[in-house]
């Protein structure tokens, strides 16, 4: 009887540690889900301040821009999939930035805001 209960015991503090183990691969996953976002957001960010300073249309930065979005689309997906989508939509704007003049998309910057707001939202919860 006793030596049951120790089994038991024994395979429930594997089980428990296993099931922290999960855990805490899923928080690192959304961390670095949020991190892409989030490097994202600062990258367009900084591509337009430097339009707003006068500087060029930088079709080599947009094509950039379309690509950290899409990575962070697909990174955020399971943690997010709202924001995902959102994402989705600005990879296409700098994929093609004649997208970004559709009054459906609003304001660059003020998406920035609300994703890097959602962004520090989810890292609140974990």
């Amino acid at each position: 009887m006793l030596k049951t209960l120790l089994d038991a015991l024994d395979t429930y503090g594997r089980w428990l540690e296993r099931r922290r183990q999960a855990k805490q691969g899923q928080s690192e996953a959304q961390t670095r889900a949020i991190r892409s976002v989030l490097l994202a957001v600062s990258s367009t960010r900084a591509y337009l301040y430097d339009l707003r300073q006068g500087k060029r249309q930088d079709r080599s930065r947009e094509k950039e821009l379309s690509r950290l979005w899409t990575d962070a689309a697909i990174d955020v997906r399971s943690v997010d999939q709202r924001l995902s989508s959102i994402a989705v939509v600005s990879s296409l704007g700098w994929a093609d930035p004649d997208l970004q003049d559709d009054s459906k998309h609003g304001r660059i910057e003020d998406q920035l805001e609300l994703i890097q707001r959602q962004c520090e939202w989810l890292l609140e919860q974990s």
